[in-house]
This record gives C-alpha cells, structure tokens and sequence, in this order.
C-alpha cells in the first residue's frame, strides 16, 4: 500500500498572488517551502496549485534549486513497457 503525502508539508507551500515576479529571497523562501513537499511525494502539479503558479514555473525553480525530478507517467503495472498492445494501436475488439 502507497503511504500518502502528509498534507501539511503542501500547505506550508505559499500563494503567490498573480502578477508578482519571485526573485531574491521571495524566491528562495518560496523554494525552501516547496522541495520538502516535493520530497515527500507530492506532485509538481499539487504545488503548483497551492502556490497559484504554472507548472513549468514550480518545475523550474525545483530543477535550480538541485533537486533530482521525478520521471513522468504513472508507476504502476500498466507502465508503457507493459501495455498490452503497440502504442497507437486499435483497442482489441472481442465481441464477434
């Protein structure tokens, strides 16, 4: 069984009011609260959410601050490497 998140760690992330630019120690504060988050198995997305900002800016300032980013896609069984059929092709038909 997967251990979930602790939620706080995602809380302490702070909002960002539209149209600000973080820089300096905005910046790295914003940082600080966000990689424990990350390292604890929060998704890049959750935090962008909490913080009101972009994916690809949460994205960034985890990958300048040297944190190692998770690879895409889900984990599970069902990984592209196990699909049960090529990819792109037709779903299986088996009523006849």
């Amino acid at each position: 069984m997967a251990v979930r998140p602790d939620p706080e760690l995602l809380l302490a992330v702070p909002e960002i009011p539209k149209g600000q630019h973080l820089t300096g120690s905005r910046r790295a504060h914003f940082i600080k609260q966000a990689k424990p988050a990350y390292d604890a198995g929060h998704s890049i997305r959750a935090i962008a959410a909490q913080a009101t900002r972009s994916y690809g800016f949460v994205q960034r300032t985890l990958a300048e601050s040297g944190i190692a980013l998770r690879p895409r896609g889900s984990h599970g069984p069902r990984g592209a490497d196990r699909h049960p059929r090529p990819s792109g092709g037709p779903e299986p038909c088996f009523n006849l």
